[in-house]
């Protein structure tokens, strides 16, 4: 679900940067200038706006999204899971936990999975993320999501967690970067599943609650800070 953009850029570049599994299809959707811009909200199945989705005539009316980036990766199937955020070398070396808990809003902490993703350039990232099988209802994924496809499903998903509290702002650095990629990274990924053939190692830490009663960020921080091996396309570490 989504309203009319300023900008849409179709960006196949994206493959090479972001994490989420990507078989055909990246919409990268830019809302950059976009806070003195008044949209007016549609119905699904209207035929009205920019969305390529297909309504079911029952008269929901699409969201309006406030300002901000989204990334959505979609091809012959629809996401089932968000990115909220993910932990990077350097920019991220300084993050609390009370600031990082600020960032899920009013979702349970529990239904946040936490994945340690090795990349076989030797980069690492931690993703926070939430499928749909632990989406907080009132309402569900379902009535979310009814109506609603591609872009316009990711949309859809991504008003209703803003709704909730949910995002992490981004610094004045990160709005100003010449370069989308960097200007995306503090908000929403949207998928189905990633892509195998990009990481060394991917682990299931355990979910946010699990982080928080451990006391295992300052650990998750440390493993991102370092590098791992590089491995070439079939798998073997480079000299």
């Amino acid at each position: 679900m989504r309203q009319a953009f300023p900008s849409v850029q179709w960006m196949l570049a994206a493959v090479l940067v972001a994490d989420a599994a990507v078989l055909g299809t990246i919409a990268v959707v830019s809302r950059a200038g976009a806070e003195d811009v008044q949209h007016e909200p549609r119905v699904a199945g209207s035929g009205t706006g920019t969305g390529t989705g297909t309504g079911t005539g029952t008269g929901e009316v699409t969201p309006l999204l406030d300002a901000g980036w989204a990334m959505c990766f979609h091809d012959k199937k629809d996401v089932s899971r968000v990115a909220i955020t993910y932990l990077d070398a350097g920019l991220d070396a300084s993050v609390t936990e009370a600031e990082l808990l600020r960032w899920f809003g009013k979702l349970s902490y529990d239904s946040i999975d936490v994945w340690q993703l090795e990349h076989k350039d030797g980069t690492r990232r931690v993703s926070f993320e939430l499928d749909w099988t632990h989406w907080p209802s009132p309402p569900s994924w379902d009535e979310v999501t009814r109506g609603w496809k591609g872009d316009e499903l990711c949309s859809a998903l991504r008003f209703d967690l803003v709704k909730r509290g949910v995002g992490r702002p981004r610094p004045a650095a990160v709005k100003a970067s010449p370069d989308p990629m960097v200007r995306s990274r503090h908000d929403f990924e949207f998928f189905d599943e990633r892509r195998e053939d990009r990481y060394a190692d991917r682990d299931l830490v355990g979910t946010l609650a699990d982080v928080v009663a451990q006391d295992r960020l300052p650990g998750l921080l440390r493993w991102v800070g370092e590098r791992g091996p590089v491995l070439d396309k079939s798998g073997n570490k480079t000299p």
